[in-house]
Parts: structure tokens; sequence; C-alpha cells
């Protein structure tokens, strides 16, 4: 009877566990359904998304439909992209529920060559890029086209993601790296972009003799492509400047300002206004060496901004850089073959070729070098209110010559005296952020004042509401060059060499950190660490590391077998025992 009773009693206790397990299990999938929560135990956070991306998703008010087009017929690289596309859109999924929709798309799979081509052809027009991948098939080397790219439909808009990032004199596994770095700031972005109602206007001022219209024309079509309205601003026209402009570029002015124009920019400043000044403060061009000597003087130029830079915390130096290790090249003739004349190149050393500062920020980071054109330097002031970050820099080989400096091609037939190049990292584009004092502060007359405090449009502050601007010592950045049939060069394009450095991207990038209001440009500054293996313990301890995956996972079953079977046994003995 104990027996039994004791079976009866084991029965009951195994059902309420059971019991509880059941209960427990559905209060978990319960409270599961409602409280939605992501672990990444990974230490760079690399398969979370950011907080401004988490709300853009959250808020979405219609479909975003994304097509990748990356197959899984590539190599290693590639497949390592595609993968990390995937886990991306799967958080994106996560966050943004039925509002976001992806797939995977195979556009040239199957297709003969001549539809893979009008295949090309067409999503070209869309701004997909496609990469020619080599491999190779047993010992012969074949060629295939891939398609490393995505289309993002929000409603009836379009915008293209391209993923990999074509960074000039890295490392094919750190472009790839820093392709997959970037991919969360390119997909938030644009669709943040196509779900503006209104976008962000841009003006660039005119009146003072900057850069003409053909001149600034490719940053233009690249702004009006990514959603910006672009538009021209005569202060000439204006009591002030429109409220509605969500940022100013001031392109290479080469006229004197007057101070009823400097106060309605100040004024703008004041009120929360962004600001990208390109400023040419020593005027020099290659056309000038157009003559029987070669060679002319480079004198500063008079804009009458200098009193406004200062103000708000930098000064733009009368000096021309020359950069020893980083620069452009010139062709020059050497000499006639065959009638014909001969050229060489010979490297520029007032063409700069400026590099993102190591500050990571998010304006720079990853980004290529930018193509200078007798680029000044700028310093910083101190301000507490105000906070100044580089963006750009020379090499740590470059010097800077005080206005008015002879420039001529003689330099060119000389070896440069190394040892005269020993002034480091010269910062030629600084970000200020913070709130700014006006240039105007106890300068204004009292009659102006009290006309402007009885008028709210016109009331005149001395603080700026918290604002930014970057500053950047050099016009030329965002000038495109001139083709001879009348078109003109995409921005960067370096015609001598073939060769496109990163000024739109830089351009691009400021802009959207002036105007950016979500936070979603901060993305850029994510890392992820490439861990790579030690090739050479790999070789010495290859042996060990096999034995140990191999029989390591063999005796830890067997110890647990041999452990569960003597408590097991002991178990029921001891009951048996207690039976009788």
């Amino acid at each position: 009877m104990k027996e039994k009773a004791n079976i009866k009693n084991n029965r009951r206790q195994s059902l309420s566990y059971i019991g509880m397990i059941i209960v427990i299990l559905f209060l978990v999938n319960f409270v599961g359904s409602k409280l939605y929560t992501r672990l990444d135990l990974t230490k760079e956070k690399r398969y979370s998304v950011s907080e401004p991306s988490k709300k853009l998703l959250r808020n979405l008010d219609d479909i975003v439909s994304v097509q990748i087009y990356l197959d899984k017929d590539v190599n290693a690289g590639m497949l390592r992209l595609r993968k990390s596309v995937e886990d991306l859109m799967n958080e994106y999924k996560a966050y943004g529920g039925s509002n976001f929709e992806f797939e995977f798309v195979s556009l040239l799979d199957g297709k003969k060559e001549e539809e893979q081509i009008k295949i090309i052809t067409e999503y070209a027009k869309k701004g997909i890029e496609t990469t020619n991948l080599n491999y190779k098939d047993g010992d012969v080397k074949q060629q295939k086209y891939i398609i490393p790219a995505a289309l993002i439909t929000y409603k009836s808009r379009q915008m293209p993601v391209n993923f990999l990032e074509n960074q000039i004199g890295y490392a094919p596994e750190d472009r790839l790296n820093n392709s997959i770095i970037s991919l969360e700031y390119k997909f938030s972005s644009t669709i943040n972009k196509l779900q503006l109602s209104t976008k962000p206007r841009i003006a660039f001022l005119v009146g003072q003799n900057e850069l003409a219209n053909i001149e600034v024309a490719d940053i233009t079509m690249a702004l009006k492509e990514q959603m910006y309205d672009v538009t021209q601003l005569d202060l000439s026209k204006f009591y002030k400047v429109p409220s509605d402009i969500a940022a100013l570029i001031i392109a290479k002015p080469q006229g004197k300002f007057e101070e009823k124009d400097k106060f309605k920019i100040d004024q703008y400043i004041m009120n929360g206004g962004k600001v990208l000044w390109l400023r040419e403060n020593v005027m020099a061009d290659m056309d000038s060496l157009r003559n029987p000597q070669q060679m002319f003087w480079a004198y500063p130029t008079e804009d009458n901004l200098d009193d406004m830079m200062f103000t708000y915390g930098v000064r733009v130096n009368q000096n021309l850089v020359q950069d020893l290790q980083m620069c452009n090249p010139i062709p020059l003739v050497t000499g006639m073959s065959g009638g014909k004349p001969e050229t060489q190149l010979f490297p520029w050393y007032y063409f700069p070729i400026l590099l993102p500062a190591a500050n990571n920020h998010p304006i720079v980071r990853n980004i290529d070098p930018v193509a200078g054109y007798f680029s000044s330097t700028i310093d910083t002031i101190k301000s507490s209110k105000v906070k100044k970050t580089i963006l750009l820099t020379t090499s740590q080989y470059s010097k800077a010559l005080l206005s008015p400096v002879r420039i001529h091609l003689d330099m060119l037939k000389e070896e440069p005296d190394k040892a005269s190049f020993k002034q480091p990292n010269l910062a030629c584009a600084v970000l200020l952020e913070g709130s700014f004092t006006s240039n105007y502060k106890d300068r204004m007359a009292s009659s102006y004042e009290d006309i402007a405090d009885t008028v709210e449009e016109l009331k005149f502050l001395e603080k700026s509401k918290p604002t930014k601007m970057i500053v950047i010592a050099d016009g030329d950045i965002i000038k495109n060059d001139l083709q001879a049939g009348g078109g003109f060069w995409p921005l960067g394009y370096y015609n001598i060499t073939g060769q496109t450095l990163a000024n739109k991207t830089f351009i691009l990038n400021c802009v959207e950190y002036l105007t950016d209001e979500s936070g979603l440009i901060t993305t850029r500054s994510k890392e992820i660490k490439v861990r790579l293996l030690d090739k050479v313990r790999i070789k010495e301890e290859k042996l060990k590391w096999q034995l140990i995956n191999t029989l390591a996972p063999i005796i830890i079953v067997i110890f647990f077998g041999i452990t569960y079977t003597f408590f097991r046994r002991k178990k029921y003995t001891s009951d048996a025992i207690n039976l009788k």
C-alpha cells in the first residue's frame, strides 16, 4: 500500500511540475508578445540599429519597400556584404513592422550578356551601380556582373542605395568593412529623405561674384537627387535671409560684402540659420601662369568677411598651403618628339589632397581625401560656447606660405627642400557648433535698435540660438571643372589623372550635417572591427586546435554520460533500499 501511495504522489508531483511549466511558458509567451526586445551581445553592437533609425522606422506612415539586387552566387566578401544587408533588413523589419518590406531580387541571373547590359543600362538611369566581379572557374578566369545595390520605394518615390564604398588607397578588406559600416546610414538616410513632406531648401548666395552656375552644376544636381530644393539668393532683393532656407552656401565670393548684406547673414545665423562658407582668402589661378615669365603673385582678397569669421570663432589665414606628400600633379612640356610636344606630370604642391581629420567625425568618417586648389589654413579662436571640430587637414609634410606668394613653374625644376615642410596637419576646414555672438553686438545704432524692437521680424539678436556652420578655406573645393565642349566634369574628378576624389561626398555630408534634425548622420560613426585570425599561430598550432575541436566535445559527452549514469544508479539503488 505504501508503495502505491508513493507512486501516486510521484505522479501528482510530476503532473504539477508539467502544469507549472505549461503555465510559465504561456505567461512568458504572452508577456513576450507585449514586450518586444532584441539582445545584441557583440562588443560594437554590430547587429543593432541606432535610436534615430528605430524612431524613423517606428514612425513610418506608409509602406517602405526595398528591393535588394545582390545575388547569393558571389565570392566570400560579397556574400558577407549580402548577409550584413539581410541582417540589417531583419532589424528594420522588427521595428518597422507591416510598414517595412524587403526582398532579394536577382536581375541578372540566367540572362544572356546582351540582356544583362540592357538591364544594367536601365537601372543605371535610376542611380543603381553595377560592379564587374572577377573570379576563377577552375583554372579559367571569369567575369561576372553583380549589382551591390538596392532600390527603396515609398509611395510614388524611389531612391537607390549603393552598398560599395569606392575608396582610393584602401585594401579590399577595409573597403568591404567600411561598406558594411555605412549600410545603416545609407538606408536610414534614404528612407528619411523619401518620407519628407517638404524638401529642405538650400540656397546658393549670389551677388558677390561667387562661382557661376555651371561651376557648381554637379553639386547642384547631386543635392537635388538627394531630395533638396536648391535655389539662389540675391541679398539685395531681400530685407533678410528667408527663414525657410535650411542652409546657405557661400561659394567662393570674390566681391566685397557690404555691411548691410553681412548684417542679413549675421541675423540669419542668430536665428538658428546654418551656413557653409567656402572662402578664397588668397586669389590664385592656374590661368595666371600663362605668360612668358610663367609666374604671378598671389595677393589677399578683400571680401570684408574677416571680422565675422573672427567673431564666430575662426580666422581664415592669408596664406597658401604647399603639401609635399599629398598633392595632385600638373602636366608640363619637357621636350619634342617627332615634331610633337612631350609632356610629363609633376607634383604641384599648391594642389593639396586634403585628408579627413583623425577625429572620425560623421562628416568625414570613411571618406576619401578631398582635392584642394590653392588652399589656405584656418586657425580657431578660443570660445567657451562654440565647439570647433577640424574636418580636413594637410599631410604631415606640409607648410603655409604667407601672402603675397610668388607662384612660378621654375620651382618644379628643383628638388624641394624636405626640411622646410615641417608644419604637419594644417587645418583647412572646420565645423563650428554652439551659440554664436553677433558680429554687430555693441555696434548697432540706437535708432535702428529702437525701430527693430517694434517689428518682430526685424528684432536684433545679440546671441544666436544653438546652430552650426562649416568654414572651408578653399572656394574651389565645391567647383567642378569645365569640359572643352561646354559640359562639366563630375565634382572631384581631376581630368589630368582620371582620378575622382571625395569633394562631392564631403560637400553632401556637410550639407546633410547642417540640415539634419533627425540625428541619422551620426550613424556614420558606427564602427565594426575586423578581427582577423593570427595566421602565424594558425600554422604553428594547427594540430593542437584540431585535436581540441575534435576530441573535446567527445570527452565532454562521455563525462556527462558517465556522471548521469552514476547518479541515476545511485538514486534508484537508494529508492529500492527504502522500499524494502
